[in-house]
């Protein structure tokens, strides 16, 4: 899954369930999210080959994430490596998903069905329970 939260209101903006996490997926994703509520100022990511391709050798080419931000005046910053408390917003709305809705609902029928369920959590995450 793909999710993204606002760091200040913690209001989620993707959560968007991936067959596989390959980059044009998650700019697919991303590209919604950026027509549905504007573009960020700023994106905090991991290092996933998707969001970077720092660490690619022999030489870092510019993948399709860093370009989608380039060309809509988003700058981009890394987690540094290793440092799941970087991410905490996302890693606690994710136990929270887990907790409220995955364990209990089981396995589901399809993708589709999947992204329906999250999506109907996920406004009433963002719009009816409170946030600290």
């Amino acid at each position: 899954m793909l999710t993204a939260i606002d760091d200040h209101s913690r209001f989620v903006v993707a959560a968007t369930v991936l067959p596989v996490p390959s980059g044009p997926a998650v700019c697919d994703a991303f590209l919604a999210a950026i027509a549905r509520w504007g573009a960020p100022f700023e994106m905090l990511t991991d290092n996933g080959k998707q969001f970077t391709s720092k660490f690619t050798r022999p030489l870092p080419v510019e993948v399709l994430f860093e370009r989608i931000c380039r060309d809509n005046g988003i700058t981009t910053r890394l987690t540094k490596r290793h440092s799941p408390t970087t991410t905490g917003k996302v890693e606690r709305f994710h136990k929270t998903l887990r907790r409220e809705l995955l364990d209990e609902t089981g396995a589901f029928e399809s993708i589709e069905a999947a992204q329906a369920a999250i999506d109907e959590w996920v406004h009433a995450y963002n719009t009816v329970r409170p946030h600290q």
